[in-house]
């Protein structure tokens, strides 16, 4: 069993949708559906049921999500107490802003972050109607931290004004 097919499968059941899910989690819809029927068939029952418009948990995925929730939570926990022993910075950092604001403020937060040793093991960006500075602070993440794991993906999640605005929500996770 694989710890992101759980990441998708709760973030799925959150969300009520595939889609959303693996576009938040850097997947794409075939990867999604492919790694969820994976989980579904290494726990030997079905945990979503597919709809028209979406998902809803199954009576044995309302049974299961709590358990998957709860191993999420220890893997977090482990790795942040992994990094506390190593003596990096570690956990997770999100951050949301307009894009004049992520023009300015991002790339020294980048900046500070690295400085403060933080291993940089995980960042999602999420915009909205931007993706050309999305793809600007992928790359100045890539460059402090080469080995990090770096999605990119656009957001319908955030309010009107956000979305007018070209929103920019940037999560570092270690």
């Amino acid at each position: 069993m694989d710890v992101n097919d759980l990441k998708l499968f709760t973030r799925a059941a959150e969300l009520g949708n595939i889609t959303r899910a693996a576009a938040e989690l850097g997947y794409t819809q075939s990867a999604a559906s492919h790694a969820l029927r994976r989980l579904e068939q290494s726990l030997g029952t079905q945990l979503l049921q597919r709809l028209h418009m979406g998902v809803c948990l199954t009576e044995n995925g309302r049974a299961l999500l709590p358990y998957a929730a709860a191993m999420l939570t220890a893997q977090e926990r482990l790795i942040q107490k992994a990094g506390e022993l190593s003596s990096c910075v570690s956990g997770t950092v999100s951050v949301g802003c307009i894009s004049s604001v992520a023009i300015r403020w991002l790339p020294e937060l980048i900046e500070q972050l690295r400085l403060a040793d933080y291993a940089g093991g995980k960042a999602r960006i999420t915009h909205v109607n931007n993706p050309a500075l999305a793809d600007t602070l992928r790359g100045q993440l890539l460059a402090a931290w080469p080995q990090a794991d770096v999605a990119v993906a656009p957001s319908t999640g955030l309010c009107s004004y956000y979305a007018e605005s070209g929103a920019i929500m940037v999560g570092f996770e270690r």
